[in-house]
């Protein structure tokens, strides 16, 4: 009765994470007096991990509700406020009403489907491994990146063009499924790690503290420093603004070479340089599971920016930095100047990783730099939906016409002693697209505009289409001294950016 989110549940003995404690089930028979929630589930059988098959809950009331029930939205099954939300207080005015094309249409959910999956309790209090173990495995999957593609297409559903009576009943329950999530946030979730990798919360409590008005839900909302996106992403240092993938933890340094060396600890680890993405990029890591995740959700930011009302906008800025270079570039492993692994354990501090006397880091030609740009828009738990509405709609939101593209020498040039004739070589990508990659020493041209790369028959990963472009410089065209060298790209609708700039020593 009254699930709570810290503590024990009285659901079933034997799931992963424990936590089952018989006082909490209620003796029969039972009377209930006042208003409260009864849930009762069924198990799965032979399954600790989800160990529950559905859950069902009573609302007990101490009257009838205003329309026998109909008015109403049903009070949220955790915790004891038990607060009605009017469905009459929907904000409507503020649903997007798009066409779909047909691509669009060939791939969206029925309104239908999306009532009926969200009429099944959202059993989602528990924290870790015991709330992965609770989720109903005919209601949701128990792995959370499984469920992101069903949470964004609902939202995204109900943004198209259908008459507002037909898309009411889905509406109906995607709203109750975000105000369950808002009161068991009330109540001190915040879904950390402990079972599995948690994207997606945050789309379903935003759309129903928009949709009903509710100032305090859409403040808590703002407030929040423990979605996913807030924890697995971070501005690189030395990325020009870009963000990068990858969970901070204390002692760093040691605990990111203990995961590329021995395989052991976070695989989500931050690259402790601030360069590249986090974990071994030559795996099939939890950048890969959760990036279309944070696709679906940043979607309906743009497409209904209402939603950003209950959106920690630092979160915001980060996530659509990280989505557009997924989408439209991939991985980021270059530029990178430090030595990679060497498949030798003994040569930590010797050959790769902080040097065992001085302890800076051992310079060389990069950790992964086979894997840069590979994965573009790839994903495990990819939505055609998602996918197909964003190729209609990203460059058609508000300001997205003026949106420059993004640059960057990827060489490993900083503060180098450079002469003769030396490559040069840049990656670039935009939302419309990239026209030219033009390099510039001193803020002159180096020729013209740079042609990608050949590739190279060994090279299997940039094989697939995301070759950097590439120039020599006659370094002897130029006075022996300091020298700043740039990349300016250009997209399809002459916007411009400049990159950072990589100064080199010009010595002939």
């Amino acid at each position: 009765m009254n699930p709570v989110v810290e503590g024990g549940h009285g659901f079933q003995a034997g799931g992963g994470g424990g936590g089952f404690g018989p006082s909490l089930v209620p003796e029969l028979p039972y009377r209930a007096e006042g208003t409260l929630s009864i849930v009762k589930t069924t198990p799965l059988v032979g399954s600790t991990r989800p160990c529950l098959k559905t859950a069902e809950v009573l609302t007990v009331v101490e009257e009838i509700p205003p329309g026998n029930g109909a008015d109403v939205f049903r009070p949220p099954y955790a915790g004891d406020e038990k607060p009605y939300y009017y469905v009459e207080d929907l904000k409507t005015e503020l649903l997007p009403s798009l066409s779909p094309s047909a691509t669009v249409e060939q791939h969206m959910p029925t309104l239908k489907a999306i009532e009926e999956r969200f009429r099944k309790l959202h059993l989602d209090h528990k924290k870790g491994v015991m709330g992965r173990s609770l989720r109903p495995s005919e209601h949701l999957k128990d792995y959370q990146p499984a469920n992101t593609q069903l949470f964004n297409d609902a939202v995204l559903r109900l943004m198209m063009n259908d008459p507002f009576e037909e898309k009411l009943p889905a509406l109906i329950q995607v709203v109750q499924a975000g105000i369950d999530r808002i009161h068991i946030i009330y109540l001190g979730q915040t879904w950390p790690a402990g079972g599995g990798h948690q994207p997606g919360h945050r789309i379903l409590p935003a759309f129903a503290a928009v949709m009903l008005d509710l100032q305090d839900a859409k403040e808590k909302l703002r407030e929040a420093e423990f979605f996913h996106g807030m924890t697995c992403f971070h501005v690189g240092e030395n990325t020009d603004g870009l963000t990068l993938w990858g969970v901070d933890e204390p002692r760093l340094e040691e605990r990111y070479w203990s995961y590329i060396i021995y395989e052991d600890g976070n695989r989500s680890i931050k690259d402790p340089y601030g360069y590249i993405d986090g974990g071994r990029a030559s795996d099939d890591s939890y950048q890969h599971i959760t990036a279309q995740a944070h696709k679906g959700e940043i979607l309906a930011t743009y497409l209904m920016p209402a939603l950003k009302e209950a959106w920690n906008l630092e979160e915001w800025r980060m996530i659509t930095n990280y989505v557009d270079r997924w989408v439209y570039f991939g991985k980021w492993t270059m530029p990178d100047p430090y030595a990679p692994y060497d498949k030798n354990p003994e040569n930590y501090g010797i050959t790769y990783g902080p040097h065992k006397d001085t302890g800076i880091p051992i310079e060389g030609e990069g950790r992964f730099p086979g894997y840069h740009g590979t994965l573009r828009d790839d994903g495990q738990y990819k939505s055609r939906f998602v996918a197909a509405l964003w190729d209609e709609y990203r460059t058609k939101i508000d300001g997205a016409e003026s949106e420059p593209p993004f640059a960057a020498i990827i060489n490993n040039l900083e503060g180098e002693t450079v002469s003769g004739t030396i490559e040069l070589l840049a990656s670039a990508y935009g939302i419309h697209g990239v026209k030219t990659v033009q390099f510039r020493v001193d803020g002159r041209n180096i020729g013209g505009p740079a042609p990608r790369k050949e590739a190279e028959p060994i090279d299997l990963q940039l094989n697939k289409g995301n070759l950097p472009y590439q120039v020599f410089w006659d370094t002897t065209q130029v006075v022996n001294g300091e020298h700043r060298l740039t990349v300016v790209a250009t997209d399809n609708r002459n916007n411009e950016y400049e990159s950072i700039a990589v100064t080199v020593y010009v010595q002939n």
